[in-house]
């Protein structure tokens, strides 16, 4: 028997630098070797340190197409959620790794600070 169409849906999550994705896809799986989405959706959530998710950012919306930004405010850190998503979608397509971005080292170290002042 011969697969002639098949689709998939999943949900991701990602870590990558300041920010969590969570990007729910569907996607055209017929050729596993060249993976299509057809349509993702990108919550991303303001992260409080490493792993720990704090306030919604908001959402950007691919159709296979073009991204479209829902309930998300454009500030300079844009750009950079913009380019996550793009390599989430290439991840997805081609099998490509995840750009290693780590909570901002500098933003870890004021947060705890803040809390080792609360403590005393």
């Amino acid at each position: 028997m011969k697969t002639v169409s098949s689709k998939t849906e999943k949900t991701v999550v990602a870590d990558l630098g300041r920010f969590r994705h969570v990007v729910s896809y569907t996607a055209d799986d017929t050729d596993p070797k060249a993976v299509k989405v057809i349509r993702l959706e990108d919550s991303v959530v303001n992260l409080a340190a490493p792993g720990v998710a704090s306030t919604p950012k908001g959402k950007l919306a691919y159709d296979g197409v073009s991204i479209k930004a829902e309930e998300i405010d454009i500030c300079p850190c844009f750009a950079s959620i913009v380019e996550d998503l793009k390599a989430v979608c290439g991840a997805i397509e081609h099998g490509e790794p995840l750009p290693d971005r780590a909570f901002p080292a500098e933003e870890q170290a004021e947060k705890e600070e803040k809390l080792e002042d609360r403590e005393d």
